[in-house]
């Protein structure tokens, strides 16, 4: 949809596949701290329990292509740590 909005969602488990993917770490979905589905494009920023006393704020950037995902880093100057091509969002730092 052009307003933002995407046909699926984004899900904890989505995060945790990408997530293990692209790190040295396997991380469960029971581990991404998500209220609800992601439905829409943007910049999420999502917690990640990686041990009972620690944890760590992860941005996802949600896009419908490559090019709109590296237009949301420029004009919210984040930089991009890792990216799956084979994926519609992409993990930032």
């Amino acid at each position: 949809a052009d307003d933002g909005r995407l046909f699926g969602s984004v899900s904890s488990k989505d995060i945790a596949e990408i997530l293990s993917k692209t790190s040295s770490h396997l991380i469960s979905y029971l581990n991404i701290t998500l209220d609800k589905p992601i439905k829409s494009t943007g910049i999420f920023t999502v917690e990640v329990r990686l041990h009972a006393e620690l944890t760590a704020n992860v941005t996802v950037i949600v896009a419908r292509s490559q090019s709109e995902a590296q237009e949301y880093s420029k004009n919210n100057q984040c930089h991009t740590d890792v990216e799956d091509n084979n994926s519609d969002f992409e993990l930032i730092s």
